[in-house]
């Protein structure tokens, strides 16, 4: 099972290259450098300054069907408790997966290819394009 972003537009193949028990993506901002993870030592997204190789991204994720699930339920009573505290990370749910693949490290890390923005630099061929969102018509829809 994969998520990825509903703005998300498949500009490329995508194959087999994909697949792993735990699949995570660099995120495309902070590829090279830290990123930022959530600072906040009471959220369960936190993340220590000493910890972190890569920043992930939350457009596109996955894994096994197993692995994928327990994922997500572990990432929603997380946020579910963090509510319930009245914290809100830097990220939301970003933040709790960049958590995730900290405790749980990812057997196939994915290049920021497969998130991409073409407001980013960098040099990557683009798989996945997050489409720019138009608010005017966003809020248009949601009327």
């Amino acid at each position: 099972l994969y998520a990825c972003d509903a703005d998300t537009l498949v500009t490329d193949v995508v194959g087999d290259e994909i697949l792993g028990d735990l699949v995570a993506t660099r995120h495309p901002c902070f590829e090279g450098r830290r990123g930022t993870y959530e600072n906040n030592p009471h959220s369960l997204a936190y993340i220590a300054p000493h910890e972190g190789k890569y920043y992930f991204a939350g457009g596109f994720y996955g894994g096994k069907t197993s692995e994928f699930i327990k994922m997500n339920q572990t990432m929603y009573d997380n946020i579910m408790t963090d509510l319930e505290h009245g914290i809100m990370p830097l990220w939301h749910d970003e933040s709790h997966l960049n958590r995730y693949f900290i405790d749980h490290q990812p057997t196939r890390i994915l290049s920021p290819e497969y998130c991409w923005a073409p407001r980013w630099s960098g040099n990557f061929h683009c798989r996945m394009l997050i489409v720019q969102k138009n608010a005017a018509e966003t809020n248009e829809l949601r009327k």
